[in-house]
């Protein structure tokens, strides 16, 4: 994902979270947020669909990520294992700013909203959080299927009110209970 010439994101750490946690590389992948800049500069100007599903579209989407933690819980793809890293700080700028909001510009505000366009809602949620999986499958079959789980929880927050800083919080809060009360990214 990081292949362009020229770009050498810098590592931030590197280690394990938590004992039994995967090894886990926090870089400064500005290059992803450059991309992320880029495409947002350009859905700026982006038509929205009128349809909005109301908050309580975004009240299920906030209750599916929850789920969706327990689920990983259940399964074994992550374990409990609450933490404060010392790295809490430069991690919430890397993943707010090169991640969530990458992300969300990306699957969100860009490929929700147009195939909504072109579509009904509910394909157009669903084949966004499935893109979204796939773009996590490199973590396994079953991350992408979590991941699937999430972007559907994601996409539901940002067609309550078509507004990406909501799906963007959403995902940043995600992220972060994960870090900090989960083993961070997965079980070793």
């Amino acid at each position: 994902m990081h292949a362009l010439p020229g770009f050498d994101n810098p590592l931030l750490w590197q280690g394990r979270a938590s004992p039994d946690s995967a090894p886990y590389r926090l870089f400064w992948s500005y290059d992803k947020g450059l991309a992320g800049l880029l495409l947002l500069l350009n859905l700026a100007r982006a038509p929205l669909p009128e349809r909005r599903l109301g908050w309580p579209a975004a009240a299920v989407g906030a209750l599916a990520l929850l789920f969706v933690l327990g689920i990983a819980a259940a399964v074994g793809v992550i374990g409990f294992a609450p933490k404060w890293p010392s790295w809490l700080l430069p991690w919430l700028l890397a993943n707010c700013f090169l991640a969530s909001l990458v992300e969300e510009a990306f699957f969100r505000a860009g490929v929700q909203r147009w195939l909504e366009l072109r579509t009904e809602p509910f394909a157009a949620l669903m084949a966004a959080s499935l893109l979204f999986g796939l773009a996590h499958l490199a973590g396994g079959w079953a991350w992408m299927g979590l991941a699937t789980l999430a972007g559907i929880g994601y996409g539901l927050i940002y067609a309550a009110r078509r507004q990406l800083w909501l799906a963007v919080l959403a995902h940043l809060g995600f992220n972060t209970l994960h870090l900090l009360l989960f083993t961070y990214p997965k079980l070793a």
